[in-house]
């Protein structure tokens, strides 16, 4: 397994002026959700289709492996690499819980796991991004202070967001980790705060959707879903200045949708994990991959660790030596 511990500072302690906007990272999709199993309970604000009850008793082995995009907890994806996850979160009777379509494990326990990665590896990034959140009666304001209340050796998530606020354009790795110092956190969340509630935390987190330049594409078939990633490339280009204070990022999974004569392979075959392993190979392996990193810096993979054609070392590479150049 590559040792990706120190991987920020070990390339940018001599470059703090670097915007945290054009570093490279390694996205994990639907990051926490590597609990995900047919036992698993779903989402109770979602019962369309084929989570509603009737279907997932007669479906939910399917819907488990249509669900669960990453086969590790949040400590190991950061040991191989991950530096940006995209989080699903849902309020449930028992407390927030992580999720896609099924929960797969209490919000607590992944963000100890980068808690205690942040404690020991000064100079590091992590981005959180708060993608999609199911909210409870107080919305955002009550899920921020659940994450509040989850410290390791006393230090809360929020305590990592040090640097006094900036806007994303300006901020720089040495802003976000006391250059090289110590390690850091910048969150992002679609937060609207119910009307008449405040919140001390929300001047420590970016608004997702001002702040990341994200294109689904919502294919399967791998030509479409290339050449849909490879004109997203060149509509970046194009307004790049006008993108400095966003997060540009490649959402190239592909989507295990049920049409285009996928249907059978879809209900009785695929899972994400499968489907993944096959495709990260082929998206890294274009002979423009590395080039698409100055459009999309941040790339999502969903099974973002798998080693099928030693594919997490061989991405770790390709994104260091880009930020090498940077």
């Amino acid at each position: 397994m590559r040792n990706c511990h120190s991987l920020h500072k070990n390339i940018f302690s001599n470059k703090p002026d670097v915007k945290v906007t054009d570093i490279a990272m390694i996205g994990s999709h639907d990051a926490f959700s590597h609990k995900i199993s047919p036992s698993s309970f779903p989402d109770p604000h979602d019962k369309r289709g084929i989570l509603s009850p009737h279907a997932l008793k007669l479906f939910k082995n399917r819907v488990a492996k249509l669900s669960k995009a990453q086969v590790s907890d949040a400590y190991t994806q950061l040991t191989k690499g991950v530096r940006f996850f995209d989080v699903r979160v849902t309020h449930t009777a028992k407390g927030y819980y992580t999720m896609h379509a099924l929960t797969s494990a209490p919000l607590e326990e992944y963000l100890a796991d980068v808690l205690r990665f942040l404690q020991d590896n000064d100079g590091e990034i992590v981005v959180l991004a708060m993608q999609y959140f199911k909210y409870s009666q107080n919305g955002y304001d009550a899920l921020f202070r659940a994450m509040a209340e989850v410290r390791v050796n006393g230090k809360n998530i929020f305590d990592y967001v040090s640097y006094p606020k900036k806007p994303l354009e300006d901020l720089t790795y040495g802003d976000v980790t006391a250059n090289g110092t110590q390690s850091g956190v910048v969150l992002l969340a679609k937060y609207r705060l119910q009307d008449g509630v405040k919140s001390p935390y929300i001047e420590k987190v970016y608004d997702f959707q001002r702040h990341t330049r994200i294109t689904w594409h919502n294919d399967i078939r791998t030509k479409p879903i290339l050449g849909k990633i490879r004109a997203e490339v060149l509509a970046v280009l194009r307004h790049k200045a006008d993108l400095k204070h966003a997060f540009r990022i490649n959402q190239a999974q592909k989507t295990p949708v049920s049409k285009f004569g996928y249907t059978l392979y879809v209900a009785f075959f695929l899972s994400i994990l499968k489907m993944s392993a096959r495709w990260n190979v082929k998206l890294i392996n274009q002979p423009d991959f590395a080039d698409w990193l100055h459009a999309m810096p941040v790339v999502f993979f969903d099974y973002v660790d798998t080693d099928k054609n030693d594919f997490n070392n061989r991405i770790n590479k390709i994104i260091n030596d880009y930020n090498y150049g940077l």
